[in-house]
């Protein structure tokens, strides 16, 4: 299973067939930016008016407050249910550190993946999304075109938000390829205590469909699971 940000740390990971699936997704991603121009003006009159909850409702702070409480609530009893440690494929290794540590507490990992929205918007007027990466990296050759072949290629506008996007691709298979290393996943025990030697990747036929697919849905719902899941829910969006 992928989303277009688990293609790169697949990539860096050293998953079977990856880069057939990063080789799909680019491809998909230049060819949707180029026809959706067509498809904006058909979905034109279906989108939705307001775009946040604070459009309709007063104080954001409020709100944010609440959902935030509601979902601290559903983790816990997640984790009361079902720790997560149980469901492990690989049992954590005795006296590992944080960075040694086959695993991360899930929510530990996703409150600092939250934070980095802090940064983002602070210093770059941008929230995270990992299908935009693709879109900003693709469109890049599209410069040296007459500007009516650019459509829907906002990106190419900013060159600081086409440079934080390329460097935010580089240092996510980075941060991948360190994970796997510094914790010994490429050859460990699954739970039958059986040798495996990374992950097994898909077909050539299914990282294909799979890769165009989840950049064709992404693109066409203004963000793919990253950028809804994180960035729109943080944001409030109604669309998310």
């Amino acid at each position: 299973g992928m989303c277009p940000g688990m293609v790169l740390a697949q990539i860096g990971a050293g998953v079977p067939n990856c880069f057939i699936s990063l080789a799909a997704i680019l491809s998909g991603a230049l060819i949707y930016g180029l026809i959706e121009p067509y498809i904006r003006s058909w979905t034109a009159s279906k989108t939705i008016a307001c775009a946040y909850v604070d459009d309709i409702f007063p104080h954001r702070h409020m709100i944010s407050i609440g959902l935030a409480t509601v979902l601290f609530a559903v983790v816990l009893l997640l984790e009361l249910l079902f720790p997560w440690q149980s469901e492990l494929t690989t049992p954590l290794q005795a006296g590992c550190t944080v960075v040694t540590c086959r695993a991360w507490p899930p929510y530990v990992a996703g409150i600092l993946v939250g934070v980095l929205q802090i940064p983002s918007f602070a210093f770059i007027g941008s929230s995270i999304g990992s299908s935009t990466s693709y879109v900003c990296v693709v469109s890049q050759w599209l410069r040296f075109f007459p500007v009516e072949v650019h459509g829907h290629f906002k990106l190419l506008a900013s060159k600081i938000k086409a440079a934080w996007q390329v460097v935010y691709v580089l240092s996510a298979v980075l941060g991948s390829a360190m994970a796997v290393h510094l914790t010994g996943t490429m050859h460990a025990l699954d739970v039958t205590h059986q040798s495996f030697d990374g992950i097994k990747g898909g077909t050539v036929a299914q990282c294909i469909v799979g890769g165009l697919l989840i950049i064709f849905g992404s693109r066409f719902a203004k963000g793919c699971t990253s950028g809804h899941g994180i960035s729109g829910m943080g944001k409030l969006s109604i669309g998310s």
